[in-house]
């Protein structure tokens, strides 16, 4: 037990040795602060305060001391543009930001981890106050075919929203009001790409005549429904 003990408290001081940091603050004629912050040779983040608060360029490193991030502060809100990098120097993500919140396109990278290849795009959004505001792509895992795409409005679904399949074709596209389906409903076959179903929404909810095909075209079934209801078959 005696020697357990010992262990666990050898354990704890070498932890927090190894997190210990220094920081280092150099003060300016105009008022402003330079700091950085060290974990033993190795610089972790470094930047200036203004008045207390992050202002300009920050730029963050990994235990490498390679770059981690870079990103811009005003009065200490994030206020300009932003990226990340992963540890072998990629930008994984870019985007821009005001008065502390996203604003702009948002995009996002996806690399092959055996090789230097480009990055490929993984999803673009558009941002306004924090809030999802305007087109948004989603594509799949390391290609550049779209997922899917569509427009939103205050953080919800708003216009048409379009899905594919990762052969690229296209499988749905769907019409929102507010984050609800509202609007012409079309889904199509996965493998001939044809037309497999089309109606309306109100509010959500199926309305009026919908209609299924089969893979040649040949229309199959017509319902028609009521607040979302069927109300019958032809």
């Amino acid at each position: 037990m005696r020697e357990l003990n010992l262990f666990l408290g050898l354990l704890i001081s070498t932890s927090l040795f190894a997190q210990k940091k220094d920081t280092t603050v150099t003060k300016l004629e105009n008022g402003m602060e330079l700091w950085q912050i060290k974990s033993g040779v190795i610089v972790l983040e470094e930047g200036a305060y203004n008045k207390g608060k992050k202002d300009g360029v920050w730029k963050e490193y990994n235990s490498t001391g390679a770059f981690k991030s870079i990103s811009t502060y005003k009065n200490g809100l994030l206020d300009g543009p932003s990226i990340a990098i992963n540890n072998k120097g990629f930008v994984t993500s870019e985007t821009n930001y005001k008065e502390g919140k996203k604003d702009g396109a948002l995009r996002k990278f996806t690399y092959d981890k055996y090789s230097k290849d480009p990055a490929a795009l993984s999803s673009v959004e558009t941002y306004q106050d924090d809030k999802l505001n305007g087109y948004k792509r989603k594509n799949y895992s390391k290609k550049t075919t779209p997922q899917e795409e569509g427009y939103w409005k205050d953080g919800e679904r708003h216009g048409v929203t379009k899905w594919y399949g990762q052969d690229g074709k296209l499988v749905g596209e769907f019409n929102y009001k507010n984050g609800n389906l509202d609007g012409l409903y079309k889904a199509y076959h996965s493998e001939s790409g044809a037309l497999r179903e089309e109606g309306m929404y109100v509010n959500n909810e199926r309305d009026g005549v919908w209609k299924e095909y089969d893979e040649s075209g040949k229309l199959i079934n017509t319902t028609k429904y009521k607040d979302g209801i069927a109300k019958g078959k032809k």
